[in-house]
C-alpha cells in the first residue's frame, strides 16, 4: 500500500473541489471544510478520509489541471491525451515538439513513449523555457524529455522523427523544416486557437502532407446529483483547433 512522504505531490479533495499540494511538514492548508497540519498525512495510505476530506495520490491529469504551474494556456488534458493516441505513440518513439509552453503536452507525450523513447522539445522564449524546466523537475515524473531554449529557425540537427507537434503562434512558417524532421507516413499535429490559422496552414502544407483532419473537443461535466442529473453550468469548451497530416512522399517530374 502506497504510503505518502515527505515532499510528495497530493490532492486534496473537498466539496467538490481538487488541490494539488506539496506535503510538507510545515506548512498548513486550509479549504471551506477546515484546516489540514500536512504533517498528520506524511506516512498516511493515499485514499484515506481525513478531517473531511479525501486524500489522494494525483494522476497525470490532476498534476496538468492543479498543480502544473503556468504563464501560458496549456493544452488541457482533453485534447492532450487525444493528440498521444493520435500521433500514434508508443514506447520507444521519438517525438519533435515546438513550442513548450508549460510544458502539458510534453508531459504527456513522454509518458506514451516511455521509458524507451524521447521527447526533443523546443521553446525560445527563455522564460517559459525556464518555467516548463520547473514543471518538469518539480514532478520528477520523466528523464526522457530533451529540452532546448531554441528558435527551431536557426537549425535542428536532430532528424528521423517518428511523430511532430507544433503549438506555436505561426506554425506554417515551420512546415518545410518539420517535414525534413519527420520520417515518410508519420504524422504531423498541430493546434491553433482561430479557423484564420488553418487557412494559412492549408496553403502551408503545399501538397508536402496528406490526410488532412480538423477538429476540436468540448468537454462537459454533470452535476453529481442522484435526484437531478443534469449538465454543469460551466464547461471546457474551445480551446483550439487541432490539425493532423501525414508526410507523403511525391515523384518527382521530369522537367523538375
Amino acid at each position: 500500500m502506497d504510503k505518502i512522504k515527505e515532499h510528495d505531490y497530493i490532492i486534496i479533495f473537498s466539496e467538490g473541489r481538487k488541490y494539488c499540494v506539496k506535503a510538507d511538514r510545515n506548512r498548513n492548508f486550509s479549504t471551506k471544510a477546515g484546516n489540514i497540519k500536512l504533517k498528520e498525512v506524511i506516512g498516511k495510505p493515499y485514499g484515506i478520509e481525513f478531517k473531511k476530506h479525501f486524500i489522494f495520490k494525483p494522476t497525470l491529469e490532476d498534476i496538468l489541471l492543479f498543480g502544473l504551474k503556468r504563464k501560458t494556456q496549456i493544452v488541457y488534458p482533453k485534447e492532450a491525451f487525444y493528440i498521444s493516441h493520435k500521433l500514434d505513440l508508443k514506447s520507444g518513439s521519438k517525438v519533435f515538439e515546438c513550442g513548450t509552453g508549460s510544458g502539458s503536452l510534453t508531459m504527456v507525450m513522454a509518458t506514451h513513449v516511455a521509458p524507451s523513447g524521447y521527447i526533443y522539445s523546443f521553446e525560445k522564449e527563455k522564460k517559459f523555457y525556464e518555467l516548463a524546466k520547473k514543471n518538469l523537475e518539480s514532478f520528477k515524473l520523466y528523464n526522457n524529455v530533451k529540452l532546448f531554449n531554441k528558435d527551431i529557425q536557426e537549425g535542428v540537427r536532430f532528424k528521423n522523427f517518428d511523430a511532430a507537434f507544433l503549438d506555436v503562434k505561426e506554425p506554417w512558417r515551420y512546415i518545410d523544416l518539420v517535414y525534413s524532421l519527420l520520417k515518410p507516413s508519420c504524422m504531423l499535429g498541430i493546434i491553433v486557437p482561430t479557423t484564420n490559422q488553418i487557412s494559412q496552414l492549408m496553403s502551408a502544407f503545399n501538397n508536402k502532407f496528406g490526410c488532412l483532419e480538423i477538429l476540436e473537443f468540448l468537454q462537459r461535466y454533470y452535476k453529481i446529483n442522484p435526484q437531478r442529473i443534469r449538465p454543469d453550468d460551466r464547461m471546457v469548451g474551445h480551446t483550439g483547433y487541432l490539425v493532423f497530416a501525414r508526410k507523403v512522399i511525391r515523384k518527382k517530374k521530369k522537367n523538375d
